[in-house]
């Protein structure tokens, strides 16, 4: 269920020096999020937030303007953490030929967090690709599994790995 957001209410300036009850309604719909989520205020001179929700969707305004002054602000809520790495392998077989494969080389390294994805393409020349992602966030460990999980696969496939 959606709520209005903390703090929205006081950054809205009316339109008008007496609103209607339906202009304060329509404006009140305009302030509700999903929850949970997390409201954040990059911008002291803006009434625009940005959402959070799940801690990995961020809701922004379309405006460029507002988007970029949102954006300056941000910065300074940013958690640095672990980075993330990631290879890329590139194959001509099928998808279903290498989705066993796959399924087994994401069974090595579940307990790593890596996550390994397929994505079929079209060449320029009018060929079937597809490229294979292994992606890990984490510390030299991650990143050693990811490269020796992504040359094992690549070898399996036929594949060539790609930056």
């Amino acid at each position: 269920m959606a709520e209005t957001g903390p703090n929205v209410s006081s950054h809205l300036k009316p339109l008008e020096s007496n609103p209607t009850k339906a202009m304060t309604e329509a404006k009140q719909r305009m302030a509700l999020f999903p929850q949970p989520s997390r409201v954040i205020f990059p911008h002291e001179n803006l009434w625009v937030p940005i959402v959070i929700v799940n801690e990995n969707i961020h809701i922004l305004p379309g405006v460029p303007k507002l988007f970029e002054a949102l954006l300056t602000g941000y910065g300074r809520y940013l958690i640095k953490g672990d980075k993330f790495v990631r290879k890329f392998v590139k194959t001509f077989y099928p998808e279903t030929f290498i989705a066993p494969i796959l399924t087994e080389a994401q069974e090595k390294v579940k307990d790593f967090g890596v996550k390994i994805g397929s994505y079929p393409e079209t060449t320029e020349d009018g060929k079937y690709a597809v490229v294979v992602s292994f992606l890990g966030k984490g510390n030299a460990k991650v990143s050693e599994v990811v490269e020796k999980i992504s040359k094992e696969v690549s070898k399996q496939v036929d594949g060539v790995i790609i930056d």
